[in-house]
């Protein structure tokens, strides 16, 4: 396959607790994990993570939704959630403290760029 690192693939979200839990593991002293917020549409042009796997388990979610549309954006965004969920849950299970940081750019004013929604 050629999407391995989908956050909608199931074997990537047992790969990413495994690494978590590794990490965790490997590293006690650690008392927590910062996350930057996942993105899942770098160039905001709405193209992202059309593979296989996602778009069946669109299909299979919304059997009469179109690949692109609302529900469409709301649920690839959802496979970032899971990932944050794994985080989160992994890292309290070992008592240690998570975090997901949100970081946006700014204009040459100063002013955060704010995301254009259509």
């Amino acid at each position: 396959e050629l999407y391995l690192l989908s956050p909608l693939h199931d074997s990537f979200q047992v790969w990413y607790q495994g690494f978590l839990n590794d990490l965790l593991t490997t590293y006690p002293s650690i008392d927590g994990i910062e996350a930057a917020e996942g993105v899942v549409d770098w160039n905001w042009d709405w193209s992202v993570d059309y593979n296989p796997v996602a778009n069946q388990k669109y299909k299979t979610a919304y059997p009469t939704g179109t690949l692109g549309d609302a529900n469409w954006k709301i649920f690839r965004a959802s496979g970032l959630t899971k990932l944050h969920q794994i985080l989160i849950q992994v890292a309290h299970a070992k008592s240690k403290q998570a975090y997901v940081v949100q970081t946006w750019s700014s204009k040459s004013d100063g002013h955060l760029i704010t995301f254009p929604f259509p």
